[in-house]
This record gives C-alpha cells, structure tokens and sequence, in this order.
C-alpha cells in the first residue's frame, strides 16, 4: 500500500521519489502487481503491512529459495 509506505518516512525530508504524488505510487504499484499476476515465476508480492522483522524474513526467504532454485538448474550461487 502506497500510503502505508509513505507514511512510515517519518524522520528526515523526503527524497525526490517519495515526494512524487500518491497516485504516482498507485500506478507503479499496481503494475508490479499485474506483472506478479502475469508472470508469478518471475515476481513475487511481500505483505509489508507487517511489522519490519516479518517483512525482512520474508523478503529473505523469497531470495533464498530462488537462489537455490538456480543453484539446482545448473547455475552458480554467486
């Protein structure tokens, strides 16, 4: 959710993305979800609604299984 995302920015002056309108930030998220949607091999969609910590744990494991994913077709983990 944009608004959530711009409004945990509570200390400092926002950089010049996070000053670009809200709907801007709809749009952009709402394409990123179509892509999730289109292409669910490819993209993946984290609830960061949840505190950080969750957020980060899940973030990581996403990037872990993926990296192990190309380890196991042939690729190399670095």
């Amino acid at each position: 959710d944009p608004e959530l995302g711009i409004g945990r920015k509570t200390a400092g002056a926002r950089n010049r993305f996070e000053s670009i309108d809200l709907e801007f930030h709809r749009r952009v998220r709402a394409g990123f979800l179509a892509l999730a949607l289109e292409a669910p091999e490819r993209w993946r969609v984290v609830d960061s609604s949840r505190h950080i910590d969750r957020v980060f744990d899940d973030a990581a494991a996403l990037v872990m299984a993926a990296l192990g994913e190309g380890v196991a077709e042939g690729g190399s983990p670095n």
